[in-house]
């Protein structure tokens, strides 16, 4: 069974490989970290916190997909030691979008 996975993005930039989706991941969850607690306390701040959580998070759930899906792995040993942090946050980003949706709709 062959998989549809276009060769170009819908803006007609080239899809990332896994080693740049890795990288791309990692770079996105250093901002994560750094600027997600440094928002305020009034209420557009706290919106704009929520737009951020939700763009980042699932920006870093598409480049873990993209990961797993392209081929060039090699050395696989090193793919898999990279990778797995990310696998294992994926329950925790997937909280995380459902916490920001929740703030904002509610």
């Amino acid at each position: 069974m062959k998989f549809f996975f276009p060769k170009k993005s819908i803006l007609g930039f080239q899809i990332l490989s896994s080693w740049q989706s890795i990288g791309s991941s990692y770079f996105l969850l250093f901002l994560f970290y750094f600027l997600a607690p440094n928002f305020g306390k009034e209420q557009i701040q706290i919106f704009a916190e929520n737009l951020f959580l939700i763009l980042l998070n699932i920006s870093v759930l598409i480049l873990t997909v993209n990961s797993i899906y392209q081929k060039n792995k090699k050395p696989l040993i090193l793919w898999l030691i990279l990778s797995f942090p990310l696998w294992l946050l994926v329950p925790l980003e997937i909280r995380i979008i459902l916490y920001a949706l929740n703030n904002l709709l509610f």
